[in-house]
Formats: C-alpha cells, sequence, structure tokens
C-alpha cells in the first residue's frame, strides 16, 4: 500500500466556490482554507475517535453560519444525535445529556434552556435545527451499499425540497469497497 498523503498544506485557495470553514484552524489550514461546496470529505477514524462529535459540530456550524446541512448518520437514529448537538453548543459534558430517565432528561434541557448561560446557544440551536440542519437516520438493513442509500437520501431531500449545500456522512465503515480495497481502511 502506497503511503499516498492525503493532506496538502499547499493547496490553493479557492475562488469559485462557497466555503465553509470551521472553528479548528489546524483543519482548515490542512483541507486547504475549508470545506467546499461541491465536494466530498471522508473523515475517517477509530471507534470512539470523535468521528460523530466532530460530524454534529460541523453541522451545527454550518447551519449556524445560514447553509443547508444533511447530516446522514449511520452510526444512530437522529433523536440520538441530539445530545451531542446540545452539549456543543452548551459546552456541557455530553455524559450529563445522556438519558437515564426521561424525568432526568427533560429537567436538564430546562435548566439549559432557562440558565443565563446557557439558554441564548439553545435557542441559536433550536433555530439552526429547525431551519438548517436535516438530521438523516443512515444506519442499514442487511448491505445496502452506501451509495445506494446516498442517493435514495439524496432524492428524499429533492422531494421535500430541501437542498443541502453540504452533506455529511457519518460513516461507521463496514462492507464497502474502494478500488477493491476495503473502505474503511482507505
Amino acid at each position: 500500500m502506497s503511503k499516498t498523503p492525503i493532506i496538502s498544506h499547499n493547496q490553493p485557495a479557492p475562488t469559485d466556490r462557497k466555503l465553509f470553514r470551521s472553528r479548528i484552524a489546524a483543519l482548515n489550514i490542512a483541507i486547504g482554507g475549508g470545506f467546499r461546496k461541491g465536494e466530498a470529505a471522508l473523515i475517517g477514524g477509530p471507534t470512539a475517535g470523535g468521528k460523530t462529535i466532530l460530524a454534529c459540530q460541523l453541522a451545527f456550524e454550518f447551519g449556524a453560519s445560514g447553509a443547508k446541512v444533511a447530516l446522514i448518520s449511520t452510526e444512530g437514529a437522529p433523536q440520538d444525535l441530539i445530545p451531542r448537538f446540545i452539549a456543543n453548543a452548551t459546552s456541557t459534558d455530553v455524559g450529563r445529556l445522556r438519558p437515564g430517565t426521561d424525568e432526568k432528561y427533560c429537567a436538564i434541557l430546562q435548566f439549559l434552556s432557562t440558565d443565563p448561560r446557557t439558554k441564548d446557544d439553545m435557542a441559536r440551536l433550536t433555530q439552526v435545527l429547525d431551519n438548517n440542519v436535516l438530521i438523516i437516520d443512515g444506519r442499514r438493513e442487511g448491505c445496502i451499499p452506501m451509495g445506494h442509500l446516498l442517493h435514495a437520501e439524496l432524492h428524499n431531500m429533492g422531494q421535500n425540497r430541501f437542498e443541502p449545500e453540504v452533506i455529511i456522512y457519518d460513516w461507521l465503515g463496514s462492507n464497502e469497497t474502494i478500488e477493491r480495497r476495503d473502505a474503511f481502511e482507505v
């Protein structure tokens, strides 16, 4: 297997495509200034390496900047991602937001929505999720190829008149292959 670099610090800044920057300066530099409209970026890493948290953070950032964002998650149902969005928006430990009981979870959400330190963040998060971010359940039954699932979801978005500028595919690799190699390895 060749050791081709996947990141170039010498990439020219785009001039003809909208650029979406993250709050992570080193990430922006590594990918030539930010994520470009019309391009795809695959973020890989080990289980529990922070891929989903990064995906939620980027979806929120891009949505807050006014972009329409589709977040397709193969890890969990959309409602399972909401605590990660809340944790990012309010700088709250995501462990506190894991629903132990509905009553406890609702009490924490009520507190975050009314506490002067976090209520503006919660209001902004709600506005962004309601208007600019579509969370899609990308879990698969059986061995539906990733490309087929993505094609179907893009079709559904078009039918619902949601035209994303950014698609984040939070994918936990499985049986996919790219150029006859395991896609998780690639």
